[in-house]
């Protein structure tokens, strides 16, 4: 290969490198040096380009990709790579045989939000794809492969969202962040006022504070320094309502929404404001935030949310601000009580928000003052614990019920039991402002508690849905502990019945095999392991079920034996195949043995009658043919079904060119679907291809005038032996040849191997004008037992 097409192709990149060093001789495509110009330029613009794309290559449709590609094929790269195209994707043949069928076919086709089931990582998944392809043709403008381009829609969606998801959650993020430390609700509206203003990009954000009203509007960011804020109350009553009305405007261009009267337009025009949302409140007595653009903008759910977001946070934080306030002065007297509590101490505000916690409170929650002040109970308890919590609190701030409370609490991600005491906590005026907990840890105790039931439960889950029979029973007195569902079916009897007796079932156990299945569980009881095999009786049909059973002990803190248990499977099925595959084997090989003695017998007597090489070769391939077909007679019928009688004929007649149809000198009468034993077909299809052979050479078939007509039936057998296939064949108007013999392998077959081998009556006579020949065959075997 010289230099310059060994560097070819020239970008990098790791599908570029697997091009340069795949080895394509083996392949369609040749070597990389001799590849058309065509199928080159192609190859270097795909790899090249950051679009998703694919090339398949001649009628194989060879299957070449870039690496924009990659993350499409998953675990399959690079097992696809250089393989033709719907081996590559065998889950989407009927498609990708088309795509490949109507590229080559020089047409191009667009499909959109097509859905395909692919296996990408081990599992099947739907994707949504936008599929672009078309014809690459080759240097004389025939379509020579298939230039594919790929795009897939549910994914970029989902980066889609999750990039505005992400960018959400950090703005709400750097929000708590700005709020945890501040003090002084004008500060935290000023923190958050500018936060979201530089989230939406506006310049000016409206805020309503629910504990003083009215509208205020604050600007400056980005520059340095507290934000300006100047009231507004000719805006307030048209973008939020009065008092604490939950009213909201979102409009995306102020001069053109017919929502918006000619004051109101006229009002926020003077205020330079184009585009304004003021989404309405989830609940009243909500902080309100309000966006205000000097461009008209469409607001999107997620901005719309944010801002909702944003005054709901900022109410807590203000709240939090003045609870403090409030809780100041009798804070200093509480601590010096709380700091030498022998138990848990929790106060939080009406929002839930923890305000004050002592250091006890702290070990039993496993965490930080700092990481507890300020968070809300219900993200510090249990998802399944929180909704009867939550009903709790509701009725202790509704009318100061108190309560006692057992839940979980999230520490590290891990549940932590603990047992409260939750009364109200009132402020000087009697108000219920929020609430005290007395807290004790109760983790120790609970997870024990828990994992005992969870093991239990488990240990259950499994045993019900295993096939096997689990059972445990306790070492001494054998009473059985725990028995799975599949004793019923297995055994054939109720549980309760073991249950209540603890050696019934060795009552099931086969009277041969009782005395060492007794033996066995004496020796588990001693702490041996054991596996062994027995048979049960089935009560309930009688059925004789052959069971292994692998037994162990179960050992204490000092080593005794307390338990054995067992695992019991039902393997009836496992000995009966085992037995079943013996006789098909030992069957086999007897079939075997048998079809070379014939094939030994068919080359010796064809050699005895043969005058040279050629002679024989063609006598012995046609009855070598003959024994062929009748295999794959043998060999194609369903399970269960015997070849039948006129079958063998007609495929013998057919295979010369006579026959029924295919002859009107040949008369064939008979019942159809008489049916043989397998070991009658071989012999019985020898002795028809001889006399067909016979016919056609010498005999009725061999001239014009001669007529051949084959008749069977099925007769009973004298002294009661069974019924049996009578075969008539009789050749008239023949002229024989005076000087032809009667010997011969066909003749010495029908009167000898037949009556030998298949306990046949024959009578083989040459008449003046044909062949006569009769041949009785029992459809039984020896013991008298029919076919079917």
């Amino acid at each position: 290969m010289s230099e310059h097409a060994a560097s070819w192709p020239w970008c990098e990149g790791e599908m570029a490198e697997r091009v340069r060093d795949f080895d394509w001789r083996d392949t369609g495509l040749g070597p990389i040096e001799r590849w058309p110009a065509a199928l080159r330029h192609a190859v270097g613009l795909m790899l090249e380009s950051p679009v998703p794309i694919a090339i398949a290559w001649g009628s194989p449709g060879y299957y070449l990709y870039n690496d924009a590609l990659r993350p499409l094929l998953g675990k399959r790269h690079p097992r696809q790579f250089a393989q033709p195209f719907i081996e590559a994707w065998p889950e989407i043949e009927a498609h990708a045989a088309s795509m490949l069928a109507e590229s080559l076919a020089g047409r191009s086709v667009q499909l959109r939000a097509q859905p395909f089931d692919l296996m990408r990582d081990g599992t099947c998944a739907r994707v949504l794809l936008d599929v672009d392809y078309s014809p690459i043709r080759d240097e004389a403008g025939r379509p020579a492969g298939m230039w594919m381009v790929v795009r897939e829609l549910a994914r970029e969606a989902a980066v889609r969202a999750a990039e505005t998801s992400g960018d959400r959650e950090r703005t709400l993020l750097a929000l708590s962040d700005a709020l945890r430390d501040l003090g002084d609700p004008g500060e935290i509206h000023d923190a958050a006022s500018a936060l979201l203003g530089v989230h939406l990009q506006v310049d000016r954000i409206g805020h309503a504070d629910s504990g003083h009203g009215g509208l205020l509007i604050r600007d400056g960011w980005p520059k340095r320094g507290r934000p300006r804020a100047r009231p507004a109350a000719a805006l307030a009553g048209l973008l939020i309502g009065e008092g604490g009305s939950t009213a909201g405007m979102v409009i995306d261009e102020v001069a053109a929404d017919p929502r918006v009267d000619t004051a109101g337009r006229a009002l926020l025009s003077s205020h330079g404001i184009a585009a304004v949302a003021a989404p309405p409140p989830r609940a009243p007595g909500i902080d309100r935030f309000v966006a205000l653009s000097r461009v008209p903008r469409v607001w999107t759910a997620s901005e719309l949310g944010l801002i909702r977001e944003f005054g709901e946070r900022t109410h807590s934080a203000a709240e939090r601000a003045r609870a403090k306030r409030a809780l100041a002065t009798s804070e200093q007297r509480f601590r010096a009580v709380a700091d030498q509590a022998e138990v848990g101490i929790a106060i939080a505000d009406r929002d839930g928000r923890l305000v004050y916690v002592n250091d006890r409170h702290c070990d039993v929650m496993g965490r930080s003052r700092a990481a507890l002040l300020g968070v809300r109970i219900k993200s510090l308890t249990h998802a399944d614990d929180w909704p009867g919590d939550a009903e709790r609190m509701a009725a202790l701030y509704r009318d100061g019920t108190p309560f006692s409370t057992e839940k979980r609490v999230l520490v590290d991600g891990q549940p932590r039991w603990i047992r409260l005491a939750v009364g109200p906590w009132r402020d000087g005026c009697g108000a219920i402002a929020g609430s005290l907990a007395v807290s004790l840890d109760l983790t120790s105790r609970r997870v024990a508690e828990q994992g005992l039931r969870d093991s239990e439960a488990r240990f259950r889950q499994f045993g019900d849905a295993s096939s096997d029979v689990l059972w445990i029973r306790n070492a001494k007195t054998l009473a059985l502990e725990y028995l799975s569902p599949a004793f019923e079916t297995i055994y054939g009897q109720a549980r309760e019945v073991s249950q209540r007796d603890p050696d019934y079932w060795l009552s099931l156990v086969h009277p041969d095999d009782l005395k060492r299945v007794r033996g066995i569980v004496r020796g588990v009881r001693r702490g041996v392991r054991a596996s062994y095999e027995f048979r049960i009786v089935r009560p309930v049909d009688g059925r004789v079920v052959w069971i292994r059973n692998t037994d162990f002990p179960v050992r204490d803190d000092a080593g005794e034996v307390q338990r054995i248990g067992g695992i019991g499977r039902d393997i009836t099925r496992e000995r009966d195949d085992a037995a079943m595959m013996e006789t098909l084997v030992a069957e086999l090989q007897h079939r075997t043995r048998n079809l070379i003695a014939v094939v030994q017998l068919l080359a010796r007597r064809t050699l005895q009658e043969s005058g040279d090489i050629d002679a024989f070769g063609r006598r012995f391939e046609a009855r070598l043919a003959a024994l062929g077909r009748v295999q794959g007679l043998l060999s194609q019928r369903p399970d269960g079904q015997a070849v039948t009688f006129d079958a063998l004929l007609h495929q013998e007649l057919d295979a010369h060119g006579v026959g029924a149809r295919a002859d009107s000198r040949v008369d064939l009468r008979g019942p159809t679907g008489v049916p043989l034993r397998a070991r009658l077909v071989q012999t019985l299809a020898l002795a028809l291809h001889e006399l067909t052979t016979n016919a056609l050479k010498y005999g009725a078939l061999s001239d014009a005038g001669g007529r051949l007509a084959v008749t069977w039936c099925i007769e009973g057998r004298d002294e009661g032996k069974g019924p049996a296939l009578r075969v008539t064949w009789e050749e008239r108007g023949v002229r024989l040849d005076p000087l032809r013999t009667s010997d011969g392998y066909g003749r010495e077959l029908i009167e000898r191997a037949l009556p030998y081998q298949l306990k046949a009556r024959t009578h083989y006579e040459l008449r003046k004008d044909g062949v006569f020949c009769t041949i009785e065959v029992p459809l039984d075997d020896e013991s008298g037992v029919p076919l079917q």
